[in-house]
């Protein structure tokens, strides 16, 4: 049920609740319930805070003759009532001496009430209680007396005048029933501010909400604020609302006049950071005739309408300040005499203030005796975060505030880190004791932290709380910051509490602490003939750092297997390993000698960050003439051997003749190359891939343009290398940390592991090209299908993969991409479709890449490139009459997903980090693919126009050039029968010479 429809039908029982409950009513009633008090001119009752939560509740007054009048809001704004409910939740009823239906008995002034308590719930009974306010009171009463209440406004005069008896005001229409002599006339007349007079009898003045009463002595005129006979006007920055009325009163006897205006300023105090500030006229002019002839007597600050004496000013830190034109009164943020009332603000813990404040003048003048005003506000002050100091790291470590918290409020849990504790007691020095889920109630000492509530001196209904924890706490959590030697720790609270109203509240702390604190690992390596050996003395190291080799946590049962020795001792630990170990990389390969390298991870087990890398590096020399390392490299020591003439080792050289020895002594030549280099040949046997080359001599031959001498004796040394298929080799490679680290920054070997199998050799991708039958990319050639037959102009759509590496973090891009007439990918002539990762731009039909869609036949799509090869490109550079058979050949290069370098910083291709790269001279790992054999054939059908026209074109081309070849056999012909009969003529001159001359 509203609240609203609570009061309306509470308005409409309580009659009948009474009238049936006549006789209950009786003085004292209240079973400590109910209390009141008097103070001043003020009459005060109050209903205790637990019975008031529970029940609805209204409550009526008794005039005289035992007549019940229910307190509307209405009834007391007209009859000088107010309510009051503080933040605990206790209710006040506060009413003045002049109030409707406070009357004399005796020496006593008397109030009788009758309050009516409804419960919530419907199971229990409702609550009649009667009970009686006395007050004894020796006030002594100024000329002019005025209240500016929070709901009503009064002035009351003391004036030798006759009395208006008590009117009974109804519920709902509020009709006077006059009870004076006809003889006697009263009427009010308003003053507006234009000038002009508006003029009402008393019973119209009820009506419209005014109240006029008197006794023997004094006459009271009550009004609400801002009614339409009032006006306002600012006063030194404050507004005021004023009402000028005048009460006249003739009889047969006597008539007087009474000027009843009354002033009362309407600004709330400003809540500033620290204090509620209230600042008011310290006169108001409408109140006084000449301000010159004012005379200030006293003026005094209230709190629920109790007076505040100076002592009691400065304990609780208000300060008064007034000058000749105002009055300010400032009263610290949470200060005794107000209410402090939890709230939430920004995700943090905070407070409202709320304080009823009055403030007393006192002045003569040249009209008045003496005249005292109360005016009287209630501040409230928004809420807001409360903190008294920062979170401070000390020497040893956290210091953490928290609060303001109210007394009311209470300690749910606190979680510290990953652990949660309710608070199970509390010593005499405010500490408290904490308990966990696992665990019984535990001190400070047991803890290694403490937690104290501390009392706030200015404010005693409120505390705070202080967190002390060390560093070397298990709850707080630790970090390298690497390069450094700082560490960073870092802490994590969280607080729930529950307030008065059941209202939940959490806080959380999230603080760090930079300490300088770090000691660094010192390593030093040693080599003996068999084994490296790093030792490492570990600094402030503790057990959350883990030992990597590669991305291999070095636990103990990993150590065994992979042959590695570990011992520690009060100071250091050392690992040693043969140089055959796994996780060592070859750092560097000779003639003589191979250099091993060891490299040690320590790795922070909460972050995954690598803090510091120590390595050891070790040559072992080499007495094989043939060495085989898993990296794929070779090195071969070939004897000079005992020839006649002895071989000059310096022409030895392999297949390719440009390798040669890297070293020569008196008795060997050195050779150090890649199975993938210098005309290595390979071949399958079984199980194993075997790598095939030969050294032999490049002899002289004599002579040199038809040799058939040679003085070199023959020297011919096959080298033969053998690795098991499917076998797993680690090349060691440099990338970038995920996290991408800063320039100054180490970059961090990880291995990238391979399978070697007959798609490729060891070191090389496993790549696999296809050719589909359709740009849907759903089916594809087998290998019996090829050749494959096509026609120009139509497309080949290829797909290449990358098999083997399953890692999210590479993708593969196609480097090139070119096509051949014959199977060997380095044969002439070539025609480029793919070139530095781009279509190529010489080809006016560029290549056309396709997207790769994830899916079950496609789980890794970063390693599946997929392009259109228009075949117009053969068309154009060989002619529309071509066939024959291409082979397609795309090399390809492997990037970092996250990271990227220079290599991989082609156009077309996304920043990424390069990993491997395909091709014998760009690093150790080699992959290149092609295809099998497409036919290719002129196109079916009718060619189009643009075949027809080139067509004539050609035709017409080779008609002209018929026509110059029979021109230019004409003309030879010509020359050559002229030429025939040149000769003949001059034989026939040398026959008639020889004849005569043999005759002579």
């Amino acid at each position: 049920m509203s609240n609203a429809n609570a009061f309306f039908w509470l308005t409409l029982l309580t009659p009948l609740l009474l009238l049936t409950t006549r006789s209950a009513f009786a003085e004292g009633n209240s079973s400590g319930i109910i209390d009141s008090a008097c103070d001043g001119s003020f009459v005060q009752t109050f209903v205790n805070a637990s019975f008031v939560n529970g029940h609805y509740w209204n409550v009526s007054v008794e005039d005289r003759s035992q007549g019940l009048h229910l307190l509307t809001p209405r009834f007391a704004t007209q009859c000088g009532y107010t309510f009051h409910m503080s933040y605990n939740g206790m209710l006040t009823l506060r009413a003045t001496l002049m109030s409707c239906h406070v009357y004399q008995q005796g020496s006593d002034q008397v109030l009788k009430m009758v309050w009516i308590f409804y419960p919530k719930n419907p199971l229990e009974n409702i609550s009649i209680i009667p009970y009686t306010t006395r007050c004894r009171t020796n006030y002594i009463w100024a000329r002019r007396e005025i209240l500016c209440a929070e709901n009503f406004r009064e002035v009351s005069i003391s004036r030798s005048s006759p009395n208006i008896p008590d009117v009974e005001i109804q519920q709902d229409d509020f009709d006077i029933s006059m009870m004076m002599n006809t003889a006697q006339v009263w009427k009010i007349f308003f003053r507006l501010n234009n000038g002009s007079r508006f003029e009402v009898n008393i019973q119209q003045a009820f009506q419209m909400g005014y109240a006029v009463n008197s006794s023997d002595s004094r006459v009271v005129f009550r009004s609400p604020y801002f009614t339409n006979e009032s006006s306002s006007m600012m006063i030194e920055g404050t507004m005021v609302d004023v009402i000028r009325p005048f009460v006249y009163y003739a009889d047969r006897w006597s008539a007087f006049l009474l000027d009843m205006t009354t002033a009362c300023p309407v600004r709330e105090p400003e809540c500033t950071e620290q204090d509620v500030v209230w600042t008011l006229p310290r006169i108001l002019q409408p109140l006084v005739l000449h301000l010159a002839e004012v005379e200030y007597k006293e003026t005094s600050v209230w709190v629920d309408f109790k007076k505040v004496d100076s002592t009691t000013m400065g304990q609780r830190g208000y300060v008064l300040t007034q000058t000749n034109a105002t009055t300010s009164l400032s009263v610290p943020w949470g200060a005794e005499g107000g209410f402090n009332k939890s709230c939430w603000v920004n995700w943090h813990f905070g407070m409202e203030y709320i304080i009823n404040l009055q403030i007393q003048h006192l002045w003569t003048d040249d009209v008045w005796d003496l005249t005292r005003i109360m005016i009287a506000t209630k501040g409230s002050c928004p809420c807001r975060e409360i903190r008294l100091q920062d979170d401070v790291c000390t020497d040893s470590g956290f210091a953490i505030t928290m609060g303001l918290f109210l007394n009311g409020v209470s300690i749910v849990n606190l979680t510290i880190g990953a652990e949660t504790f309710t608070v199970c007691d509390q010593d005499a020095g405010g500490l408290l004791l904490l308990q966990s889920v696992q665990a019984p109630c535990r001190s400070a000492e047991a803890l290694d932290y403490q937690l104290h509530q501390q009392l706030v001196p200015w404010s005693p209904d409120a505390f705070y709380l202080v967190l002390e924890i060390p560093y070397s706490a298990k709850v707080v959590e630790k970090q390298y910051l690497v390069g450094t030697t700082t560490h960073v720790y870092m802490l994590a609270v969280k607080l729930v509490l529950l307030d008065t109203e059941a209202q939940y509240y959490i806080t959380t702390v999230q603080q760090s602490c930079t300490r300088n604190d770090v000691v660094l690992p010192v390593a030093y390596g040693m080599c003996t003939t068999s084994s490296l050996i790093l030792v490492v003395q570990p600094g402030s190291l503790d057990s959350s750092t883990l030992l990597f080799v590669g991305d291999i946590w070095l636990s103990n049962d990993a150590m065994e297997q992979m042959g590695y020795t570990f011992s520690r001792n009060a100071t250091h630990f050392s690992i040693s390993m043969p140089p055959d170990a796994k996780g060592l990389t070859i750092e560097e390969v000779t003639v003589s000698f191979v250099k091993y390298k060891f490299q040690l991870r320590l790795v922070d087990a909460t972050t995954n960050e690598t803090n510091f890398q120590l390595s050891v590096s070790c040559q072992f020399p080499t007495t094989d003439v043939v060495a085989c390392f898993p990296n794929g490299t070779v090195a071969v020591a070939a004897p000079k051997g005992h020839t006649k003439p002895e071989v000059d080792l310096w022409r030895l050289a392999l297949r390719e003749r440009s390798c040669g020895p890297v070293y020569v002594n008196t008795t060997k030549a050195y050779f150090v190359f890649t199975v993938s280099s210098c005309g290595t040949s390979r071949t399958i046997e079984g199980a194993f891939l075997v790598y095939e080359n030969e050294i032999s001599l490049q002899k002289e031959l004599l002579p040199e343009e038809s040799p058939v001498i040679t003085r070199d004796p023959e020297y011919r040394l096959k080298v033969i290398c053998r690795y098991r298929i499917n076998d797993t080799v680690v090349i060691s490679s440099v990338v970038q940390a995920r996290r991408g680290p800063t320039a100054d920054e180490q970059l961090v070997p990880v291995p990238i592991v391979m399978k070697i199998s007959r798609a490729g050799g060891p070191l090389m991708l496993q790549l696999d090209i296809r050719l589909y039958k359709d740009a849907d990319y759903t089916s594809y050639y087998l290998d019996e299908e090829y050749p494959v037959v096509s026609y120009l102009q139509e497309p080949l759509y290829f797909e290449v993969r990358l098999l083997g590496l399953e890692d999210q973090s590479i993708e593969m891009f196609l480097e090139n991409c070119w096509a051949t007439n014959l199977p060997t990918a380095d044969s002439q002539p070539r025609w480029d479709i793919i070139v530095n990762s781009c279509e190529n731009a010489n080809d006016n039909y560029l290549t056309v890449f396709h997207p790769v869609p994830h899916n079950s036949s496609v789980p890794f799509p970063q390693n599946v490139k997929r392009f259109e090869v228009k075949t117009f490109v053969f068309e154009m550079d060989i002619g529309n009459d071509f066939q024959g058979q291409l082979f397609f050949h795309c090399s390809v290069v492997v990037c970092d997903a996250v990271n990227f370098d220079d290599v991989c910083q082609m156009d077309c291709i996304p920043n990424r980090r390069r990993v491997a790269r395909s091709g014998p001279s760009r690093g150790v790992a080699y992959g290149r693919v092609s295809s099998g054999a497409v036919s290719i054939f002129p196109p079916l059908g009718e060619p189009d126009m643009r075949s027809d026209e080139r067509r004539q074109a050609n035709a017409m081309e080779a008609r002209t050039a018929t026509g110059r070849c029979l021109l230019l056999l004409c003309c030879f012909l010509a020359i050559a029968a002229l030429a025939s009969a040149a000769v003949c003529v001059a034989r026939l001159a040398r026959v008639r010479h020889r004849s005569v001359s043999f005759s002579w």
